[in-house]
This record gives C-alpha cells, sequence and structure tokens, in this order.
C-alpha cells in the first residue's frame, strides 16, 4: 500500500499575548466563517473544525498559540477496514505552504514555530514492515538484519538553508502490528496487518535570537516553508 498522510500540523506563537479568533484565522485559510466554534473561556481557547481535502482542517486559537492541524479521511486498507490516511501529500503540503504568508498577515510577530507530518504505511507481513522501517529512517541508521519489532526516536539539529541558524528535528518511528476481524456466515476469521508510523516535527528552538529575528521579519514564511519541506521529507 502507498504511504497515506495522517496528519500535518503547523504551529504558529505569537511573541506577546494576541487578541485573534478562529474566526478570523478561518476567514483566511477558507474565506468565510467556521459553521461551528467551541471556546473554553478560562483558558483563552477558541477551536473550530473544518472539511478540507477529503479531511478536516482543526483550527485552535490561543492568545500564544495558533495551531492549524490537517486530519486526513478514511483510505482502504488492504485486505481490511479503512484506515485514516490521504495518498494525496502533495496537496496538503502545496496547502500548508500556501496558507502560511497570509497567516503572517493576520498573526502578530511570532518568536517561534514548528511543523509536525504524521504518516503511515501498511504492508502483508512482518519482515516486510521492518524492511520498510529501514528504508524510512536516515541513510546513516542501520537497523540489524535479525530485528522483527522495534521503534525509534531521536532527535537533530541542521542548518537552516537560507539562514544563519540551526532547526530542531525530532524524528520517530513505530512497527506497528494489528489485527482485523472479518465476519461471515460461517463465522468469523481474522487477519495480523502491519504497518510503520513515522513523525517529524520541524521547529525553531524557542528563544533563539537568529529565529525570533527572522520570524518578525518579511522572510518569517521562507523559515516557516523550510519547516514544512523538512516534515513533509521534500528536504
Amino acid at each position: 500500500m502507498a504511504e497515506l498522510l495522517e496528519t500535518a500540523q503547523l504551529a504558529l506563537f505569537p511573541g506577546a499575548p494576541a487578541s485573534l479568533s478562529v474566526e478570523e484565522v478561518a476567514k483566511v485559510l477558507f474565506g468565510k466563517s467556521p459553521e461551528r466554534i467551541e471556546s473554553r473561556p478560562a483558558e483563552g481557547v477558541q477551536t473550530a473544525s473544518v472539511p478540507h481535502l477529503g479531511g478536516s482542517v482543526q483550527i485552535s486559537v490561543n492568545p500564544l498559540r495558533v495551531d492549524i492541524i490537517y486530519q486526513a479521511g478514511p483510505s482502504q486498507a488492504i485486505g481490511g477496514p479503512p484506515l485514516l490516511g490521504t495518498k494525496d501529500i502533495a496537496a496538503v503540503r502545496k496547502w500548508i505552504s500556501e496558507i502560511t504568508p497570509k497567516l503572517f498577515k493576520v498573526i502578530p510577530p511570532i518568536n517561534r514555530a514548528g511543523v509536525v507530518v504524521a504518516r503511515s504505511e501498511e504492508f502483508d507481513t512482518q519482515a516486510a514492515s521492518v524492511l520498510g522501517f529501514s528504508r524510512a529512517v536516515p541513510s546513516d541508521v542501520k537497523i540489524p538484519d535479525d530485528v522483527v519489532d522495534l521503534a525509534l526516536q531521536f532527535n537533530r539539529r541542521r542548518p537552516a538553508s537560507k539562514f544563519s541558524g540551526w532547526i530542531n528535528v525530532m524524528y520517530a518511528w513505530q512497527n506497528l502490528a494489528r489485527q482485523d476481524i472479518s465476519f461471515t456466515n460461517a463465522g468469523f476469521s481474522h487477519t495480523t496487518k502491519y504497518s510503520v508510523r513515522s513523525m517529524i516535527d520541524a521547529n525553531t528552538p524557542p528563544g533563539e535570537p537568529w529565529a525570533v529575528a527572522v520570524l518578525s521579519s518579511p522572510d518569517a514564511p521562507k523559515l516557516v516553508c523550510e519547516l514544512i519541506d523538512i516534515a513533509f521529507k521534500t528536504a
């Protein structure tokens, strides 16, 4: 099965408490107000969900943080029930890249940004899933031949390609198994399916002067688009 995108999240952190509503953000993203807005006044949080690209986009706003989270809808699994995920990864990446400059026009100057992307890929056998796992991790990370089940997480710092500073990148992978149960007139049967789930979190270091300076300048969208490229594994 092709690799599926499960979620993609863009997080922007204003440098000072901002007076911003979910409705304002939704109008920037979709040109209209969401049908329903939920509020938690004690926490200063507003949220809304809008259908988009075969899934939904959750908007969450509080004075110190704005989150845009794309959640994919269901895709057909191999001989089993639907899985949450979309094959159209390029469309989601393109949309997030396009909304980034628009968001900077309504959100006050920010001092930190992050992009998190979660994917999954399904396999028929455990051996195939381990092979898929080994292909997903960076080439300098070696998986021993006798490994049958594993999870891996590590953090790295990489230089920003267009700016003088370092970007934090957190990688996580997990090798998973699940039981699919099918009911028929004769009873039921079950099969085991295997998958690899991966997550990449690219973000600017909190409070680091170079990042704060860039994110409060006209170059801010360029830096966030670099985070998008890293999280979507295109850089």
